[in-house]
């Protein structure tokens, strides 16, 4: 899975099985913000945010956040 971690000078900094890689923003359709999770094209010169998928990662991290404020 291809998750942006940071956005740099027009450059999205994203990790793909620890792997850091920088993508031009240029290159990205939809919104493109930090925790995104891209899905490349089939020639895997642009990348597509998956907005499904992020906002299933984004509330099962809000998730487990929640669980350990109430520890």
């Amino acid at each position: 899975m291809l998750i942006i971690d940071r956005i740099i000078e027009g450059a999205a900094v994203c990790v793909l099985n620890g792997e850091v890689i920088e993508i031009p923003v240029s290159t990205i359709d939809g919104q493109v913000k930090e925790g995104a999770v891209l899905i490349p094209n089939a020639a895997g010169d642009r990348y597509l945010v998956d907005f499904e998928e992020t906002e299933s990662r984004r509330a099962e991290l809000t998730e487990r956040f929640n669980r350990l404020k109430r520890k």
